[in-house]
């Protein structure tokens, strides 16, 4: 090979090396793109304060009513959209990144939500209204937000006004002290809670490549269905969810009980809970992971239940008594059920069948019923296999069921079946779907925290019926592939 044919093989060689590099940085700044667009419109069309204070500001005026807040739910959507796109585009090549080059890229595209109005849900103002209610000494978990004597009442979802908070005692503890080191000013207690819900996020980033690992599969792979999915970072860091908090403390409970430190693990996995009781769903697991160190103990199983609901309930015990809040919490995890939405299927269902209250306990019963028979059968399945990853598998699996049948399905929901699973390192078909799943949660609420549900509910009904048509035709389809192998096996 002559040298001028050898330097142009070896510019040629180069020039593609550029090019299949450039291709993902050109999708980490489409999804930056995206995620500006949707940060800039939360300035117009975000979730604002009531009232708000910047309403007669020149510029802001003209954003926030009339043709200009249209404008920005326009921007939102489209900011939205870019974002999603770059995140699919960007599954279709990981094996060429790396774990921090996909941590590096969600904190890029998390970092313009940081520093705007919360957008997708009003509950972070709720969650500063329940630590105003601790500081001023009432009780969150047997009053409503309109008990409290405060301006900040009016910014809360209407739902919040007349029940109980639903969050357990750790997230109120945290609470109270965000409110007590505000100020009395509602925005710094907004941001406190963001910054609550950020370091919930890093945790998660810091906890699913380990669990995965755990697990032995691709982190790069968890990482961009757990951590750089939109719904994941717009519900966390744009949002400010307290859910953020819950999965973090979840995931790192598994990873660090699926490591040495099952003790730890239920730890961790406990304060999750004492943020949100979804959360409890993982502690069976844990005890899964914990049997894995304990292979010389006679009946090894029960010795690691025994230690999981030890450990869970002198955590409990001790976060409540340092909260203060007691444990009327346990009787205020119902009012989810509250809600009346075509998203879940369990409710979507009862209003096919009327709506009335008899209708909606009929469905959401049979629901809950169905929910624990696959609870036990998927926890029953993952001891019999054993290892790692069955149990980290099986806890998504059980999440998915909590969200799909529970009675209410808001879009931050879904964060915590999928963080469960993409740690497990889910593929094929149901990879496929949770991202399907997360796509579409992703473009169900506006900016200002509208729910597109309330508006869809004739075609969501429709929807729900075929789901449930599909999911009796599959379970049909398994029977039928059972017996015959039954009968072969007799």
């Amino acid at each position: 090979m002559t040298g001028a044919a050898a330097g142009a093989l070896s510019g040629t060689w180069q020039h593609e090396a550029v090019r299949i590099e450039a291709g993902p940085t050109r999708l980490r700044l489409l999804g930056l793109g995206g995620s500006v667009l949707l940060s800039a419109a939360a300035v117009g069309a975000g979730v604002l304060p009531r009232p708000d204070p910047l309403r007669d500001a020149a510029v802001l005026s003209a954003l926030r009513g009339g043709p200009g807040h249209i404008a920005c739910i326009a921007v939102a959507a489209a900011g939205m959209a870019l974002l999603v796109a770059a995140w699919l585009l960007l599954g279709r090549g990981l094996d060429r990144l790396t774990a921090r080059w996909m941590c590096t890229t969600a904190a890029l595209w998390a970092l313009p939500m940081v520093f705007v109005p919360p957008i997708l849900s009003r509950d972070v103002y709720g969650y500063a209204v329940a630590g105003q209610m601790l500081q001023a000494g009432l009780d969150p978990y047997s009053h409503g937000a309109a008990d409290l004597a405060s301006s900040w009442v009016t910014s809360t979802s209407t739902s919040w006004l007349n029940v109980p908070f639903a969050y357990g005692p750790l997230f109120l503890l945290l609470a109270r002290l965000i409110v007590a080191g505000s100020g009395d000013s509602l925005v710094v207690a907004v941001f406190g809670m963001r910054a609550l819900a950020i370091a919930g996020t890093v945790l998660l980033a810091w906890a699913l490549p380990r669990a995965a690992r755990a697990c032995g599969v691709d982190e790069r792979r968890a990482l961009w269905l757990g951590l750089v999915n939109p719904l994941v970072l717009a519900h966390f860091v744009g949002g400010a969810h307290a859910d953020a908090l819950m999965v973090g403390l979840m995931v790192a409970g598994l990873a660090v009980a699926a490591g040495r430190w099952p003790a730890a693990g239920a730890v961790l996995c406990t304060l999750a809970v004492a943020v949100k009781a979804t959360a409890a769903v993982a502690l069976p697991f844990v005890a899964l992971l914990w049997v894995l160190r304990l292979p010389h103990r006679r009946r090894p199983l029960a010795h690691a239940i025994a230690a999981t609901v030890l450990v869970a309930g002198a955590t409990f015990a001790a976060v409540t008594a340092v909260s203060g809040v007691g444990y009327g919490w346990v009787g205020t995890v119902n009012t989810v059920g509250l809600s009346r939405q075509w998203t879940s299927l369990s409710t979507g269902l009862g209003l096919v069948l009327g709506g009335s209250p008899g209708a909606l306990a009929v469905t959401r019963g049979i629901a809950f019923a169905a929910m624990a028979v696959i609870a036990v059968a998927v926890w029953v399945r993952a001891a019999r296999r054993g290892g790692i990853r069955p149990a980290v598998e099986g806890c998504g699996w059980v999440l998915l069921a909590v969200v799909a049948l529970g009675p209410a399905v808001h879009p931050w929901y879904v964060t915590w079946p999928v963080a469960a699973l993409a740690a497990a390192g889910i593929s094929g078909r149901p990879r496929t779907a949770v991202a399907a799943a997360s796509v579409g949660f992703c473009l169900l609420v506006l900016p200002d925290g509208y729910n597109l549900a309330r508006a869809t509910e004739p075609v969501g009904l429709v929807i729900d019926v075929l789901v449930l048509a599909g999911l009796v035709a599959l379970g049909v389809r398994r029977l039928r592939r059972r017996r015959p192998a039954e009968q072969v096996a007799a």
